[in-house]
């Protein structure tokens, strides 16, 4: 469950209220603020704040036809189960848990990705985005950013 809170941290929530504000300051601390928030919270922001771009958390499925969200929930408590009570984890619920990982990052964390221009696909390496030539003919080019520590 470390997996998708990291994603929604810093792959969905972080992005979208930074680039929601003018003020990089600003959206820098907001951001901070609901990273810093306890998961829970962030889960229930999560929904709502995805929906505008496109992307239902709600609708999207797993192999077995479950709802990803809802199996979300059902691994928390077996994960906050094994942290609080020493309760065993099954291994149906860990290969449950890397689907859901591998469906979030796909349905979710790649779609916004690709929404911010994002060319993990193509760079694999989220610090470069390659730029296709312009209508006009202009050449394309690859930006690269200084990747840096989210947890600074």
């Amino acid at each position: 469950m470390t997996a998708p809170e990291l994603m929604i941290q810093y792959f969905c929530i972080r992005p979208i209220i930074q680039g929601a504000f003018l003020s990089d300051l600003l959206a820098s601390e907001v951001a901070k603020k609901v990273v810093d928030s306890r998961s829970c919270d962030q889960n229930n922001l999560s929904v709502p704040l995805l929906k505008p771009w496109g992307i239902d958390l709600t609708a999207i499925k797993v192999a077995n036809g479950e709802k990803l969200w809802e199996q979300f929930q059902t691994l928390r408590k077996a994960r906050n189960a094994f942290l609080h009570r020493g309760d065993n984890v099954t291994d149906e619920d860990a290969e449950l848990a890397i689907e859901c990982v591998t469906v979030f990052r796909s349905e979710v964390v790649a779609k916004i990705a690709e929404r911010l221009n994002f060319t993990i696909d193509k760079t694999g390496c989220w610090a470069k985005v390659v730029h296709e030539p312009d209508g006009h003919g202009f050449l394309g080019g690859e930006t690269g950013y200084t990747p840096s520590d989210p947890f600074v």
